[in-house]
């Protein structure tokens, strides 16, 4: 689309959307589940039927009447294992690049969004429960007995108190199910930028070249938006789709910029 064009000045748009919808019809005669991949905590990828690729399956809370279950015994959460806590499928994909050009000048720039497509991040699995974060710093976390918000078996108010000791892990996986560590991997970028000038052309006068541009280009800039916590939401560990949903000890992405020059003889 180009929204404007004149002499010297030009604005053209190019967008792209598309959305997977997608569904695990039948897998093979007496199976109804195939494993894909297991992470740490507890926690799998698979391809399961009537489902969407990439659910995600691991222990939740147990709920009475919409209220997470306390153990009586213990003062932690009641974990229910084996529940399909998350599906790594996105709900769609798009980007939407705007380049515009004045005379001898370009600009462009690249904005990559994906909205949906869940993420369990074994980061914040053991970091909360070992005080790597700062939410662990919040309040009385580290030194103070804490009640967590919930509900007993017989539906009366939690009022067991974590003694400190017990209350370091109460944010990590030693008292929260993997469910807790499942975020949304929907995200906005700055994919890529870039600004050139194409020289005169008589500055090439008596030359072989007839089009001569320098560029400046960078890609992975900026993360407008995420949701999951202190990683990138594509840097997924080993890659591929086996490892897909699976945020844990991601190195951090680079910012790459580069300078391209361009004849044409």
């Amino acid at each position: 689309m180009v929204p404007i064009k004149s002499k010297d000045f030009t604005w053209n748009i190019d967008a792209n959307w598309s959305k997977n919808k997608n569904q695990v019809v039948s897998i093979y005669p007496g199976i109804s589940n195939l494993l894909v991949n297991s992470f740490q905590g507890g926690v799998s990828l698979n391809a399961r039927e009537g489902e969407a690729w990439g659910t995600l399956v691991g222990a939740d809370y147990t709920y009475l009447n919409g209220q997470k279950v306390i153990d009586p015994k213990t003062g932690k959460y009641l974990q229910n294992p084996n529940q399909i806590i998350g599906n790594t499928t996105p709900d769609w994909i798009g980007g939407i690049r705007n380049s515009f050009s004045y005379k001898g000048f370009s600009l462009s720039f690249l904005i990559d969004m994906r909205k949906g497509g869940d993420v369990f991040s074994t980061d914040m699995y053991y970091g909360l429960s070992s005080g790597l974060y700062k939410e662990t710093a919040v309040g009385d976390y580290r030194d103070k007995p804490i009640v967590l918000p919930g509900v007993l078996p017989d539906g009366s108010p939690n009022t067991i108190a974590l003694s400190p000791v017990d209350n370091n892990g109460s944010m990590g996986y030693k008292t929260q199910p993997a469910s807790a560590f499942v975020y949304d991997g929907s995200f906005i970028k700055l994919r890529e930028a870039s600004i050139g000038y194409m020289l005169p052309k008589s500055l090439l006068a008596g030359t072989k070249i007839y089009d001569a541009k320098i560029s400046i280009v960078g890609r992975n800039l900026w993360i407008i938006h995420k949701n999951l916590p202190y990683a990138d939401p594509e840097a997924m560990v080993g890659g591929g789709l086996n490892s897909y949903g699976w945020s844990i000890g991601s190195m951090p992405t680079t910012r790459d910029i580069g300078v391209n020059v361009t004849f044409k003889f």
